[in-house]
């Protein structure tokens, strides 16, 4: 072209304004600016109703089909993990940075779980004597009677002696879901001389003075972890004889012959986890239970060098406080230190806290589920975890996770 040719007189190629497709190539393909956002987020959210789901359904129907053919406790064990994971996954999905793991056994079920069950000369209202009053149902003897008067506690002889019963640790499995967050790798909010090892910073050959290091404002490296949200329990059991176990209230102090069974979870909650507000989900045969937990003890001592909260306390991205340290908490019952809550488990709030899925379909579970998989759960060390988002609407078909 003619070298005093103005710019605006050159001709514009219309093929300049086509859409460039990226080919593998391509050495800077771009960032999704939110063009697809919208539809890619719609993709996040599981939608509440189960019957929609494409292999809940039989699963959830084989396994009820499984008590009601009297198939033996190994196999309902089976049968039961596979619907729990299908539960799981579907509630929390990885498109939400969740992940469902199985856990073989935790430290506190080892030796299995045992309950405390009832004399067989038991006398639930020894007021009324043996010939009158009495439980309106024998066969339950720890409900009231036809007055409304509840039961007396059994008589406790010995713990090795009184007669239990035993669901046996290779009975006893766990899921363990699991949320992704993104932290610094420091443990300093305030890009301060508090570095941490390996965090890159501003190139020596710009910042050798203060004016450049204030252009050059230090990168901070951010790393994303794995951080325990959750835990499903599973006690297989065909529960023949669960109307003759002692309730747990009425095992206190010397008379406590059998662990409340939601001390499953209130150790992988409190202990393994780190929680101190959250939730957890038992399934005992065929009853599926939700506890809350809520911690309300001391919180770990931020002066004391060896708490796991101090030795590298950082926040996310957000600027929440990060549960994990660079030297991992120790997983033991230290950690509920002098002057905490001796009970921070309880049923959950709602209309209802357990299924039997013997007696209730699907609805029940969702019912269930959809209310607490949304909470939010907190940490002994102050960090706050989102909880799972779901669809609420009427949409058909499942979203992919």
């Amino acid at each position: 072209m003619d070298r005093y040719t103005h710019p605006q007189d050159i001709p514009i190629d219309p093929r300049l304004f086509e859409p460039i497709e990226n080919t593998p190539s391509d050495p800077n393909p771009p960032i999704n600016t939110g063009a697809n956002d919208a539809a890619s987020q719609s993709m996040t959210l599981p939608p509440l109703h189960l019957d929609k789901h494409p292999t809940i359904p039989n699963l959830y129907k084989t396994f009820v089909e499984g008590f009601q053919q009297g198939k033996p406790n190994e196999v309902q064990l089976e049968h039961a993990k596979q619907l729990a994971s299908a539960l799981l996954e579907h509630y929390y999905p990885k498109s939400q940075g969740f992940s469902v793991d199985p856990v073989s056994s935790i430290d506190i079920a080892r030796n299995g779980w045992n309950f405390w069950l009832a004399p067989a000369d038991y006398q639930p209202f020894p007021q009324h004597g043996t010939n009158s009053g009495g439980p309106l149902d024998p066969s339950k003897p720890f409900m009231p009677d036809a007055e409304g008067n509840e039961p007396a506690a059994p008589n406790y002889t010995d713990v090795y002696v009184d007669d239990q019963h035993l669901i046996e640790p290779e009975l006893i499995t766990f899921f363990r879901v699991s949320s992704e967050q993104e932290f610094y790798e420091d443990g300093d909010d305030n890009n301060n001389s508090s570095k941490g090892p390996g965090e890159p910073v501003s190139d020596p050959s710009t910042s050798s003075s203060a004016t450049n290091q204030q252009q050059q404002p230090l990168t901070r490296r951010t790393i994303k972890k794995q951080i325990s949200h959750t835990y499903f329990a599973i006690l297989m059991d065909d529960l023949s004889t669960f109307d003759r176990w002692v309730p747990d209230h009425m095992q206190r102090h010397d008379k406590l012959v059998s662990n409340p069974r939601q001390d499953i979870l209130r150790y992988a909650l409190g202990v393994l986890a780190g929680i101190s507000k959250g939730y957890g989900f038992l399934l005992l045969g065929p009853r599926l239970e939700v506890y809350n937990y809520d911690w309300q003890g001391q919180r770990r001592n931020e002066d004391d060098p060896n708490s796991a909260a101090v030795a590298g306390s950082s926040k996310n991205k957000k600027g929440k406080k990060s549960k994990k340290s660079k030297s991992e908490p120790k997983t033991n019952c230290t950690r509920f230190v002098k002057g905490a809550d001796p009970e921070p488990m309880s049923q959950l709030d709602g209309p209802k806290w357990f299924v039997d899925v013997r007696e209730e379909g699907l609805d029940g579970v969702q019912t269930l589920m959809g209310d607490v998989v949304e909470r939010d759960v907190e940490y002994q060390d102050n960090f706050v975890c989102d909880g799972s988002r779901l669809d609420w609407g009427d949409e058909e078909g499942v979203a992919e996770a």
